[in-house]
């Protein structure tokens, strides 16, 4: 005869869990995240549930919209152009104090500048200037504070994949001897590589819980509107 506590474990094991749900004024996102972390709390085997109730409260932080409240497509696309905005007139005030040229600034040296310029003041404080205009900060989900510099170069090595491959196909196929309206085309594939960038970053807004891009759920990180910090006294 088998014992309570085992039969309750075979009906654990074999139970359909309900969804979440649906409806009540509850965005997709949030409601898909809590459907997985319940999930996961509900897991049959002990690897696959939280490991610490550390965890499962960041978990829990990253569900609640009430705590942390994740940036938009919109905020997020426009807080990327202001950086960019930003980089062409340095570059351009540059040039015009050292060689007095005013010619406009090469697509080619933006791009790696960008990168390199969101990557560099995310490591160190956690937001760039098109996102603190917008009180957005980018975090480390696994500790809820800035990313390290490990993370941050991943995630905008990822952001830079389609890029860099538009780019790098663009100048591959300006090599060969093509007809004119062939390299009208090969001229649209940079252009190609951003939209591409667009598309992940508005598929994550409307379908992915936490509106994590790919570059986020890899280098785990997560945009999001600040955080107030609540001192240790008041907790």
């Amino acid at each position: 005869m088998r014992s309570r506590s085992s039969a309750s474990v075979g009906v654990h094991a074999t139970a359909t869990r309900p969804p979440v749900p649906r409806g009540g004024g509850n965005p997709r996102t949030a409601i898909v995240a809590i459907d997985t972390m319940i999930a996961r709390m509900m897991a049959t085997a002990p690897g696959d549930r939280f490991a610490s109730y550390d965890e499962l409260l960041r978990a829990i932080d990253l569900a609640s919209a009430t705590h942390t409240r994740p940036a938009g497509f919109l905020v997020r696309l426009i807080a990327r152009s202001i950086d960019g905005l930003f980089l062409v007139l340095l570059i351009a005030a540059a040039m015009a104090l050292i060689s007095g040229s005013d010619k406009s600034v090469n697509g080619s040296v933006i791009l790696p500048l960008l990168l390199a310029f969101s990557a560099v003041t995310t490591a160190r404080w956690g937001t760039s200037l098109g996102k603190a205009l917008f009180e957005l900060e980018v975090v480390d989900i696994d500790t809820g504070t800035r990313p390290g510099w490990r993370r941050t170069a991943l995630r905008e090595l990822w952001i830079a994949i389609p890029l860099l491959v538009g780019w790098g196909s663009e100048l591959a196929l300006d090599q060969l001897a093509l007809p004119a309206w062939a390299r009208e085309v090969t001229g649209l594939l940079p252009l190609l590589g951003v939209v591409v960038v667009v598309a992940q970053l508005g598929y994550a807004a409307l379908r992915v819980p936490g509106k994590r891009a790919v570059w986020d759920r890899r280098a785990h990180t997560q945009v999001r509107y600040r955080t107030p910090r609540i001192p240790e006294s008041t907790r």
